[in-house]
């Protein structure tokens, strides 16, 4: 529908909205280049539509028909020229680290933008990702992230950081939280002393969680959860529910 398209923010957006579902689905904007390579204008809405939808990203792959429709784009437009310069480094070696970090923590960035920036970080292991995501853990919209990438440091202070925003969180980003923080034993502990202090309700451990912690057969941690939740036994019915959930 794109070389038909005559309001140009459509067309931008369809680029957006499609760049950012390239890397499951790559068909569709594979399919918008090459359509887009025959159109005698409008290919800066494309570029600058792509640009911004893979905007956080670290690396993407080039869609096919990427060389044809640059070899398309008239010279006269040097706006989009730029933007695609840009997108090459995308889809060759990458961003660097540097540039990648700077999206997450842009304020002004789009949040789903921030997201994606913050993903890519956590799967480097990027060297300032403690601090970072202890910063972006007061964001809304991109705490969740900031919680997984916390979960890689075994440090109680982490926890309690994690335990600082739970009660802003939204109410169906409790339970993933409740998983982080049962992730090690450091956290799980610092979570039931909290619970045992009336700060988190009981009943958002849940019995996934319990399991969890007392799949880290530590007496004292036990003994903890005992305080808290209550003696727990595990029938072979239970055993086969759980088998069933994971």
């Amino acid at each position: 529908a794109l070389p038909i398209c005559r309001v140009p923010q459509v067309s931008k957006l369809i680029a957006r909205r499609l760049a950012e579902a390239s890397d499951k689905q790559p068909e569709p904007l594979n399919d918008l280049l090459a359509g887009a390579a025959d159109m005698p204008d409008g290919h800066g809405l494309i570029v600058a539509g792509m640009a911004e939808g893979l905007k956080g990203w670290r690396k993407a792959a080039k869609p096919a028909a990427w060389d044809k429709f640059v070899a398309s784009i008239p010279p006269s437009e040097t706006a989009a020229l730029d933007a695609v310069r840009q997108l090459n480094v995308l889809f060759g070696d990458g961003l660097a680290l540097e540039a990648v970090r700077k999206i997450a923590l842009d304020d002004k960035a789009l949040t789903e933008q921030r997201r994606v920036a913050l993903r890519a970080l956590i799967e480097a292991n990027e060297p300032h990702l403690r601090a970072d995501c202890e910063k972006l853990l007061f964001v809304r919209g991109v705490a969740m992230e900031a919680i997984q990438g916390l979960t890689q440091f075994d440090d109680s202070a982490v926890a309690k950081k994690i335990l600082s925003r739970y009660a802003q969180l939204y109410p169906h980003e409790r339970p993933q939280a409740i998983q982080a923080l049962v992730s090690r034993p450091k956290f799980a502990q610092e979570l039931l002393k909290d619970m045992a202090e009336g700060k988190i309700a009981k009943a958002d451990l849940g019995s996934l969680a319990v399991r969890q912690i007392r799949a880290f057969n530590d007496a004292a941690l036990n003994a903890q959860l005992v305080a808290v939740w209550g003696e727990t036994r595990e029938t072979p019915a239970d055993k086969l529910k759980l088998i069933a959930e994971l």
